[in-house]
């Protein structure tokens, strides 16, 4: 068997595994209703593990997960019918639907439009059955009124709980994005016009990301930048302005096989590799969507050893206490060919050994004739901290993370409070 196939064969087992814990929470969260009506609906969280699966793993087996869930809801919660046709409606296939769910896999926004997608469709089975089936219960009173029409009662009864299911999944899952990833920045006005007087003044601003070409290459002119701007954490530094390559680095070609060696030991991590203009993805997870999504990129996705190489850099995500065993696990067997650093919580980054901001940095500052005693930096996270090093004062905006503020950074005001403008300032007193 090849190694290819034994990746598949590995994502088919991760598959059925994942499949049957979020089974088991479902059946459990069914268990806990928030309230019941008569005839069986319920309000509870029982969408939501199969909402995660489905755009997780796309709608074929989400469509094999929710119809199983389907089938053994009757057997372990009871059902409430009048007759097979309705256990066939109301359960097996009510939940089945469920799975096109799945059409969101991959795409922006996926865990919502996903989610509401897969609510509309259960909900369509359970109105069906409804006006078919549940009309010999008319007249029929809900909710202090009495219908006649079994239409309107259908559409009145499933869609009061199946509306409230849909709308407690789509909280949570934006309860969740706001706890991981936090809110999406933008170049205050203050921080423009700081850096406009800036630059306009003689000084040299740039950039260091750790996004790569195709996705910072949107927002390059965005702010007033004068220098080439560092990329991928230190692996290359692009001239904008000339739209060329001054310097790159890249990972050594046993990358894929390192790498490889890493997602059997940890399966649940997702995976981004950056090969000139292009990203490639293994098992991405809901950290990897977020990602593409938030930096508007397109990816294929592909086998680790099917990718081609070389890459720039690599990008592990799940979360941040796994990441960080990840991180010692490379860190205590390859060392000597890899740097593995924390760009934000959820997001663990490989460069070649050596390719940091802070190296990149001092490259540059040779290349302009800037004397290290004249760089001054300003990040907030575990990988600006190379960079942090180089700098004359290293700055820190006051939601930085707890590394960055150990380390010993001189820490500003917040990024949403135009931190940038107040470096502008002290450098505008200190020159």
């Amino acid at each position: 068997m090849t190694t290819t196939s034994n990746q598949k064969s590995h994502l088919g087992v991760r598959m059925l595994c994942e499949g049957a814990i979020m089974i088991a929470l479902s059946l459990v969260l069914g268990l806990l209703k928030v309230f019941e009506l008569p005839q069986g609906g319920s309000v509870s969280l029982e969408m939501l593990p199969l909402l995660l699966f489905c755009v997780r793993w796309g709608m074929g087996g989400g469509l094999i997960a929710c119809f199983a869930f389907g089938i053994l809801q009757v057997f372990i919660q009871g059902a409430v019918s009048w007759g097979w046709q309705s256990i066939l409606l109301d359960y097996v296939l009510a939940f089945g639907v469920i799975g096109v769910a799945g059409l969101g896999k991959g795409k922006p926004g996926g865990i919502f439009w996903g989610s509401i997608l897969g609510g509309a469709a259960r909900f369509i089975i359970h109105y069906i059955s409804g006006i078919t089936i549940y009309k010999i219960v008319a007249p029929t009173e809900i909710f202090g009124t009495v219908f006649d029409n079994p239409s309107l009662y259908s559409l009145v009864y499933n869609g009061s709980y199946v509306g409230i299911d849909i709308v407690l999944c789509l909280v949570i899952f934006g309860i969740l994005y706001a706890t991981l990833y936090g809110s999406d920045l933008r170049v205050s006005e203050e921080n423009r016009r700081a850096l406009d007087y800036f630059t306009g003044a003689g000084g040299i601003f740039t950039v260091a990301t750790g996004r790569a070409h195709p996705t910072f290459a949107p927002h390059a002119a965005s702010v007033p930048i004068n220098a080439p701007v560092v990329l991928s954490n230190g692996a290359c530094l692009y001239d904008f302005q000339a739209d060329r390559v001054v310097r790159e680095t890249f990972l050594p070609r046993r990358a894929a096989r390192d790498l490889q060696e890493v997602a059997r030991r940890f399966p649940e991590i997702g995976f981004e590799a950056y090969h000139q203009d292009e990203i490639y993805a293994y098992q991405p997870n809901e950290v990897t969507f977020h990602h593409l999504r938030r930096a508007q990129a397109a990816y294929t996705e592909r086998p680790i050893l099917e990718m081609p190489l070389p890459w720039t850099k690599a990008i592990l995500q799940q979360r941040n206490p796994l990441l960080r065993s990840v991180q010692r696990y490379i860190l205590e067997r390859w060392a000597e060919h890899y740097e593995a650093i924390f760009s934000n919580a959820v997001l663990l980054e490989l460069t070649a050994k050596g390719s940091t901001k802070g190296g990149m940095v001092r490259c540059l500052a040779r290349l302009l004739g800037i004397e290290e005693r004249n760089i001054y930096c300003v990040g907030d996270n575990q990988n600006d901290i190379p960079m942090l090093a180089v700098s004359a004062i290293p700055f820190a905006p006051s939601n930085c993370a707890q590394e960055v503020r150990d380390w010993g950074a001189r820490i500003l005001s917040s990024c949403d409070e135009s931190c940038v403008a107040q470096i502008v300032a002290i450098l505008d007193k200190r020159y």
